[in-house]
């Protein structure tokens, strides 16, 4: 992973990524993005962040580093009537192999799809039962929050440095 500190002194972040020497095989790797952000959270935002995120897929996949993307909502204290409940849902997007576009993982994760899915689930399950804190934002310590800044180089770096099992292998 190189830095391209010229660019990222002028002011673009986005764009600090350069090709590095390739793996001897393929790696595998699993991208888990959540998609629980607060409600506040622009619909720019999500589409900036959903572009940074593709770019670093698909560098990643250049330097053949296969991703796996699997979109997932959880919500905390679900219902009131018999203690709290805890949901996860994970729907995969793409697998490893699979060509990926920017226009489908931005259609998935767009505000008015998956997400309105998800609470129309929650209050189709809980009616009246509804905790009245249900939708605030869950961290989850493995998942990319979209609704975050994304750090392009950060994510990159992590995840060509993390233990990886080869394609080849499975």
């Amino acid at each position: 992973m190189n830095i391209d500190i010229a660019r990222y002194a002028a002011g673009e972040p986005d764009c600090i990524l350069t090709k590095t020497k390739k793996p001897k095989q393929n790696i595998f790797y699993e991208i888990y993005i959540s998609i629980s952000y607060e409600y506040s959270v622009s619909d720019s935002t999500i589409n900036r962040n959903i572009s940074k995120l593709f770019a670093v897929i698909s560098l990643l996949e250049q330097e053949r580093y296969y991703c796996k993307i699997s979109l997932v909502f959880p919500d905390r204290s679900c219902n009131r009537g018999e203690g709290n409940s805890n949901l996860l849902v994970v729907i995969p997007v793409f697998s490893h192999r699979e060509i990926k576009t920017l226009a489908t993982l931005s259609a998935v994760i767009n505000p008015f799809t998956l997400r309105k899915w998800g609470f129309n689930l929650l209050e189709e399950k809980y009616g009246d039962d509804l905790a009245s804190g249900y939708g605030q934002p869950v961290d989850l310590p493995l998942c990319y929050n979209i609704g975050r800044d994304i750090d392009v180089g950060r994510i990159a770096e992590e995840i060509m440095n993390k233990h990886t099992i080869p394609c080849e292998s499975r």
